[in-house]
């Protein structure tokens, strides 16, 4: 029984699509990124203006995510604001063609597309992310650094391989015993 859900929650459920699609991935991503800026330590990071798509701003997970902090937005067309220097703008990964060029138009001549995050599959953006200034992609860079590298979930899922092939070749017990001491909780006994 541990083998099988070692090998289904490590092995089978990082590369479904189905599964990590249940969840609001690019809303969670959108509104990480918005709250990274006002989290930053880092000054030049603190300075970048972050625009969000109107269909993004609007989600219940970003506004969560975002609720006491001034985030820009994007109509589809215009800004909300002017840009002031170092701005990144991030759109829904299915954004049209259209879209994609009024996005950069709104950030002006130096704007440029960003390197998003990928989904576990390791070739699908989370987001569309356009910006100005080198601080813009380190943002997304230093945002996403632990979470969204796909070489870590393939580490995960051949250690979950390697642990599965492990435990189907011997036997293997596995005792647990918890003392009263040093158990958070109690159980009364019957």
């Amino acid at each position: 029984s541990l083998a099988f859900n070692v090998w289904l929650y490590f092995g089978v459920m990082p590369r479904n699509p189905a599964v990590y699609n249940e969840f609001d991935q690019t809303e969670t991503a959108a509104g990480r990124v918005a709250r990274a800026v006002a989290e930053a330590r880092d000054p030049r990071m603190r300075a970048v203006q972050v625009f969000l798509d109107r269909r993004l701003i609007e989600q219940d997970t970003v506004r969560f995510l975002t609720g006491d902090l001034t985030v820009g937005k994007f109509d589809g067309v215009r800004l909300s604001e002017a840009v002031t220097g170092d701005a990144l703008l991030i759109l829904p990964p299915d954004a049209s063609v259209e879209e994609r060029a009024a996005a950069l138009a709104a950030l002006g001549s130096a704007a440029r597309e960003l390197t998003p995050p990928l989904l576990p599959d390791g070739a699908t953006p989370l987001f569309l992310a356009y910006g100005n200034g080198d601080s813009a992609q380190h943002l997304l860079d230093e945002t996403f650094s632990l979470r969204y590298r796909v070489q870590q979930v393939y580490d995960l899922d051949n250690a979950a391989s390697a642990l599965v092939a492990s435990c189907s070749s011997r036997s293997i017990a596995v005792r647990v015993s918890c003392s009263r001491e040093s158990s958070s909780f109690r159980r009364s006994s019957s």
